[in-house]
């Protein structure tokens, strides 16, 4: 960026034509120039004039400098040079320069130019340094160096260059420390400017550009004075808001609360930050939600404060909606288990009387999965709104799980009240629910938790929850559709199960169980038909422990599994060494638990203990119980599978969960094994339960299944049964059950 001295250049000219070089030697010329004070202070004060142009003109003032500085010493060029930021190689950039013969040069690959920035001290180069410099590859032959210092920091370089090969600097040098100072003061100056003018071009893109509507605010009446493309398209025209109070944009009810938003402080102090939400009107008249970050700022030499405002009206309203779905219930309207535990903490802290109710729907799983979950969500909504509409206004619903619910009672008399809700609550869930045309009937099972805490060790919520979660269970095991209060005796209970189920898991491993085996016998002759492997348990302890105390407790453990799995192999194990002993051994009937049935693995184990011990499939008979059928929805799929191995399939316990009759003939069964209730009431009971026994019957025929019964122990018994059509049955009558080798002669006996 070199400013070419034109009128040197033609004086040059002018002289050569008057003049032999070898007559005029340009050192003395230029000696007698600059010996001149007078003429000195003169260059210099124009000089000085120039730099100090108004800012808008600077640029173009250090430009022409150039050029007067370059006429005024007679050189070729006179170029002002600045530093890269290159850490590594720094090269030097021309600046304001006309003429497009010099790039750039690399600092390192110039001595000269190095000791000028290392030193800050005015340098000359002679015609050594410049043939094997890069300086030289572009043109320059001699030259000075006047470093520009400002404040101890280098700003660059300026370069006079010549064509002649001998010049005398040393007079000048007064003359170039002023013009470098003075340069470097200008310099100064026009990089403020520049900076200022990029700030604020940022700002005004920045302004312009944001997305979000934002204002400049004037510092004593806070009018609107300048507003973006956002705020317009927001609020409206920008004709229609310059000039008005911003306030106007807020409704009058957050006039006087304005101060809070920090539209009254000084803009010279620091940022005011954001603050919301607040309200406010927008150009469709509807009122939105808006948090607004203000902070001073200079716009057009002015203070101001800029505003940006952000709608957040969706946002609030998501939130609302997570905070609402977060405290309660989504398919009911119901209060969720957080805030059930949440209050219920609360009141232990004050130690209020307080009542708590679990409430378990029973049947709910049946109708779910009958009519399809659709029809679940109905059903569970309607008791929902029961349960509401027993409730006191103070007291708290929630759902706490699938088909289970909980009511919290506050108060003096929590307990009374809480006995009192449950016996509505009973009644209320008792009523049909009528869902799509079809009236379907449930029951539920109820616990009761309350204090005074004489019953507890340090209440909280949860334990509360847990004992009411006991008591319910209970209910359930004592019929079902009733309440149960927790005691102390349940909470025993619950120790005692907890003991008993890991008590079984080392039974297990320490081959503690055992197989007996019950007689299958046909009706009419006593006639071994087959047998059914019943699991025992010999406690080291507590001696033989009762199926009844223990099965139910793993009904919904991986315990369950694991114990078919080893009933399984060894009653194919049994099978085995029957087939050995007696040629033709009878059927073995085994018990299969919902979680085997529902092991994508279970049809895959059981040929694999076939094939392991060498027994037919058709010696094997899995009796599943009714529930699990009804609770797996691919159980058809799957008992299909099982049917094709060539096993024979029971359902056990037929009648005690009143399945639908549709669903039931969809199962592809051999057998339907009648309840043990039914059987016992033939005696005290003969009228209501011949005609359900016949009924059962009656519907094998139909499907074409055989009917059995179950814990037969009278000959009056034996004999309606077979009036009835069921032909065969087990039970004391004709054996107990007894262990693989003292069953065996009974085995031989009735064989034919």
């Amino acid at each position: 960026m070199f400013t070419e001295s034109k009128d040197s250049a033609e004086s040059k000219d002018s002289a050569e034509s008057k003049d032999s070089a070898e007559s005029k030697d340009s050192a003395v010329s230029i000696s007698a120039v600059s010996t001149s004070a007078a003429s000195d202070m003169e260059f210099v004060r124009q000089l000085l004039s120039m730099l100090d142009a108004p800012i808008d003109g600077l640029a173009h003032a250090i430009e022409t400098s150039l050029g007067h500085l370059g006429r005024y010493v007679e050189v070729d060029r006179v170029g002002l040079l600045r530093l890269t930021d290159d850490e590594v190689t720094p090269p030097l950039e021309l600046d304001w320069s006309l003429s497009d013969d010099l790039d750039s040069v690399a600092l390192t690959e110039h001595p000269g130019l190095v000791r000028a920035f290392r030193s800050g001290e005015i340098s000359s180069i002679g015609d050594s340094a410049v043939g094997e410099s890069a300086l030289g590859d572009v043109g320059i032959r001699a030259n000075v160096v006047v470093p520009l210092v400002m404040a101890s920091e280098l700003l660059g370089v300026l370069i006079l260059d010549d064509h002649r090969q001998t010049r005398e600097w040393q007079p000048l040098l007064d003359v170039f420390a002023v013009v470098g100072h003075a340069m470097s003061s200008a310099i100064i100056r026009l990089e403020a400017q520049q900076q200022v003018r990029r700030e604020h071009d940022h700002f005004r893109s920045s302004f312009d550009q944001n997305p979000l509507p934002t204002f400049v605010l004037g510092a004593e009446e806070l009018e609107i004075v300048e507003l973006n493309d956002a705020a317009c398209e927001r609020y409206g025209s920008r004709a229609d808001l310059l000039g008005r109070p911003f306030r106007s944009l807020h409704p009058e009810s957050e006039h006087l609360r304005l101060p809070l938003l920090g539209l009254a402080a000084t803009p010279a102090a620091s940022p005011i930050g954001s603050s919301g939400p607040w309200h406010h009107r927008v150009r469709s008249g509807s009122i939105r939600d808006v948090e607004i970050n203000v902070r001073p700022a200079q716009f057009d030499g002015s203070d101001v404060l800029m505003c940006v405002v952000n709608d957040v009206t969706e946002l609030l309203a998501l939130e609302a909606t997570v905070r609402h779905n977060e405290g309660h219930d989504p398919l009911t309207g119901l209060r969720s288990r957080l805030v059930l535990e949440q209050r219920l903490t609360n009141l232990l802290e004050q130690s209020s009387c307080i009542a708590v109710l679990v409430l378990d729907l029973d049947g709910f799983k049946i109708i779910n999965d009958s009519l399809g979950h659709g029809a679940g969500d109905h059903l569970l909504r309607e008791a929902a709104d029961r349960l509401r509409g027993i409730a006191r206004e103070r007291d708290l619903v929630a759902r706490i799980g699938g088909d289970e619910f909980a009511i919290l009672i506050e108060g003096h008399d929590s307990h009374g009240v809480a006995r009192t809700l449950a016996e509505r609550a009973l009644r209320a869930l008792a009523e049909p629910f009528e869902i799509g045309g079809v009236g379907a009937i449930v029951s539920a099972s109820i616990g009761m938790s309350s204090t005074p805490a004489v019953l507890y060790d340090g209440p909280d919520a949860a334990s509360m929850l847990r004992n009411a979660d006991l008591a319910m269970y209970a209910a359930k095991d004592a019929g079902r559709g009733r309440l149960v209060e927790f005691s102390e005796r349940l909470s025993q209970l619950a120790t005692e199960r907890l003991r008993l189920l890991a008590d079984l898991q080392t039974a297990l491993r320490k081959e503690q169980l055992s197989l007996h085996y019950q007689p299958i016998v046909a009706l009419d002759t006593s006639r071994v038909l087959g047998v059914e492997a019943l699991l025992r348990w010999q406690h080291p302890d507590l001696g033989m422990v009762a199926p009844a105390q223990y099965l139910p407790l793993i009904e919904d453990t991986p315990l369950a599994a694991r114990l078919g799995a080893w009933v399984l192999d060894e009653a194919c194990r049994q099978l085995r060494l029957w087939t050995d002993e007696l040629g033709d051994p009878p059927s073995i009937a085994i018990n299969v638990a919902p979680q085997q049935l529902r092991d994508i693995d279970f049809v895959d184990s059981i040929r694999s203990a076939l094939a392991r011990h060498q027994v037919p499939a058709s010696k094997l008979i899995l009796e599943i119980t009714e529930r699990s059928l009804i609770d797996d929805a691919d159980a058809v799929g799957r008992l299909q599978s099982l049917r094709d191995l060539g096993l024979r399939l029971s359902i056990d316990d037929f009648g005690a969960c009143y399945a639908a009759l549709g669903y039931l003939r969809q199962l592809p069964v051999d057998v339907l094994k009648i309840d043990r209730t039914f059987i016992a009431a033939l005696d005290h009971e003969p009228a209501r339960s011949t005609a359900t026994v016949a009924a059962i019957t009656d519907f094998a025929t139909v499907l074409g299944v055989e009917t059995m019964a179950e814990g037969i122990e009278q000959q009056s018994q034996r004999a309606l049964l077979q009036e009835m059509g069921c032909f065969v049955g087990q039970g004391y009558l004709f054996a107990h059950p007894a262990p693989a080798e003292e069953i065996i002669d009974f085995l031989r006996s009735h064989a034919i």
